[in-house]
């Protein structure tokens, strides 16, 4: 799969952290543990209800993916089961449960009353989770926890998103009321954390990048884009990653930045100020490492850092990464 695109339609904006450990076989939720094994998954020390959530699993069968699934069901009147069988499921089914939209359920609370009416609502809710299981080869394991911790280190020297807009000046004008720039670049808010969406129980902890109104979610198998409820998922063989070093002016110079030295708010073409103008200052520059994905089908995303170190060690692992996942 190269590319995927669908709608999640009642999703929860929200990020919950994730609970699972990293790639475990276990999933403990408010009511029950659930164990994977080789084609179910056990439940174990549930509370007596006919609930039971719909489960997704992602392993790598015979150097391919593959999906299985077992639906969400409401049982009236009878006890959870013991094991849930596992069917063929599709990149669909896994993608809708890791973004969280549940099944519709076959429960109404209606106008039940007491100990019904508790049991109604709490089987709706149970049936409306997601459990997610990915077992990854231990080759795409190891790195893949690498990209999420050194992505994450990158967050102390994150500059925001850069290329927001870029307007371009004359380079006779440039210099006045820009510090000597050839061009202007507005940067945006950035947030890179971990969690998931909310409906959703995972066995790992994804990597979540927050930039421009969307959501880049970065899964052990691809990398899943959304925008409101519109998610696309590309496999990594179609996302391309670059760095480059470029000059940026700051109001102030972050701890660990690399300082390159002044300019003047309204310079001379020698580098001077230009003393007509009353309110000329200097302008701090320091150097900044533009972080550029470009995904397909999907557009480019410009992250900027000011950590020279870091970035290089994030741009190693994501390398290892996607190498990883080309042998498998």
């Amino acid at each position: 799969m190269s590319r995927l695109t669908g709608s999640v339609a009642g999703v929860v904006p929200k990020l919950v952290p994730a609970r699972g450990s990293t790639f475990s076989r276990v999933l403990e939720t408010d009511d029950a543990r659930y164990i994977l094994e080789d084609s179910q998954v056990r439940v174990d020390g549930t509370t007596p209800t006919g609930a039971t959530p719909r489960v997704v699993t992602l392993d790598w069968h015979a150097g391919q993916f593959r999906w299985r699934v077992a639906p969400a069901a409401v049982e009236a009147d009878s006890d959870a089961p013991s094991s849930l069988a596992l069917g063929d499921g599709t990149p669909q089914e896994w993608l809708h449960g890791f973004s969280g939209a549940s099944n519709s359920t076959r429960v109404s609370v209606g106008f039940k009353l007491g100990a019904r009416r508790r049991r109604a609502k709490a089987d709706k809710r149970i049936s409306g989770q997601n459990l997610v299981f990915v077992e990854p080869p231990d080759s795409i394991r190891d790195t893949y926890n690498e990209v999420v911790t050194t992505a994450l280190a990158l967050r102390a020297s994150a500059m925001g998103v850069s290329h927001q807009s870029e307007v371009y000046l004359d380079p006779h004008t440039g210099r006045k009321g820009h510090g000597g720039a050839t061009k202007l670049v507005a940067n945006a808010d950035l947030t890179i954390t971990t969690g998931h969406p909310a409906g959703a129980e995972l066995n790992f902890v994804p990597l979540v990048v927050h930039a421009l109104g969307h959501t880049y979610f970065f899964l052990p198998h691809v990398l899943a884009s959304r925008t409101g409820t519109d998610v696309t998922a590309n496999s990594y063989d179609t996302v391309r990653l670059e760095v480059t070093e470029w000059r940026m002016q700051v109001d102030q110079v972050p701890s660990g930045a690399e300082f390159v030295g002044y300019v003047w708010r309204f310079m001379n073409k020698d580098g001077g100020p230009d003393r007509r103008y009353n309110d000329n200052f200097q302008i701090p520059v320091i150097l900044t490492w533009e972080v550029d994905f470009f995904i397909q089908g999907v557009g480019e995303l410009h992250l900027a850092f000011s950590s020279r170190a870091a970035v290089a060690t994030f741009k190693a692992a994501f390398e290892r990464f996607q190498q990883a996942l080309a042998d498998a």
